[in-house]
């Protein structure tokens, strides 16, 4: 299908949009594909699911969280024991299938958010700096819950005329209620001097706890630690990667140190990075 290529390259060239929104938009591209497919086999049916996981697994490295669902998809494509099951039922597995892997999705993404929310206090004053809608919705619950802090936001723009994701985290964060002052990079290690944390979202989490987020999260980090205030990424655990480096690393994004960040807030609590790799591994 024609149309499933460019849905694909769609989340390929997509520079606005977060790594939760995108893994999001390809499980909805797989439930599409099956809910779609023409295919005349089961056979056929099943060689079409894979071909498209493993392009949504090759589209967009970084975004971990992309890859690893279709993995997850992949698994049940390979996995699948209907014997001489008809194609109808193949189809109906396939559809229960990505409806259950969305739902764990979206219910992790709520309790990391929720985890994360508990870590701004009252009279806090929070720096972020890229654009994480799990932040926002963060700091949107934690406001909600009468907590009274104050955000920065540096404008995290990679080069003149890219998109400034700072401007895109103040518009949510004004959606959502949260008053939220924007500042040019250049002044990032100025305010980080006037906040009391630092608080992040991540596209990737490696198993030696380091991660990937858009610049200038490195910057960020690295003011943080001089000025001795916590820095806490907030996600969850589909972004946690198996691979134990990047292959390469996608412009405007920043490879951040295990022992600059604090903690993760994952669904299950916050987690020191030391950690990371055994949570990967029993997974």
């Amino acid at each position: 299908m024609i149309w499933l290529a460019s849905a694909v390259e769609e989340i390929r060239k997509d520079k606005i949009h977060g790594a939760s929104y995108l893994a999001g938009k390809a499980l909805d591209i797989l439930k599409d594909a099956a809910r779609f497919s023409q295919a005349g086999s089961p056979e056929e049916f099943l060689e079409e699911m894979a071909r498209l996981a493993g392009k949504l697994i090759k589209c967009r490295p970084a975004m971990v969280p992309i890859g690893n669902l279709a993995f997850r998809f992949l698994d049940q494509v390979q996995e699948y024991d209907g014997g001489s099951a008809d194609l109808d039922s193949l189809r109906s597995f396939l559809l229960a299938a990505v409806d259950k892997m969305k739902a764990e999705f979206q219910q992790a993404r709520v309790k990391a958010i929720a985890i994360g929310a508990g870590l701004i206090a009252a009279a806090d004053t929070i720096i972020t700096v890229s654009y994480s809608s799990t932040v926002a919705e963060a700091m949107a619950q934690a406001r909600k819950a009468g907590q009274c802090f104050k955000v920065m936001a540096a404008r995290s723009q990679a080069r003149p005329g890219a998109v400034a994701y700072g401007e895109r985290m103040a518009a949510a964060l004004a959606g959502h209620g949260v008053e939220c002052l924007l500042f040019d990079d250049e002044h990032i290690e100025a305010r980080t001097g006037q906040a009391d944390k630092a608080i992040i979202g991540a596209d990737c989490i490696l198993p030696d706890g380091s991660l990937l987020n858009g610049c200038p999260t490195g910057r960020l980090a690295l003011a943080a630690q001089k000025e001795n205030i916590p820095l806490y990424s907030i996600c969850e655990s589909s972004k946690f990667s198996r691979s134990r480096r990047l292959d390469s690393i996608e412009e405007g994004f920043d490879l951040v140190a295990p022992d600059l960040i604090t903690g993760i807030a994952w669904e299950k609590g916050l987690l020191e990075t030391p950690r990371v790799s055994a949570i990967i591994r029993s997974k």
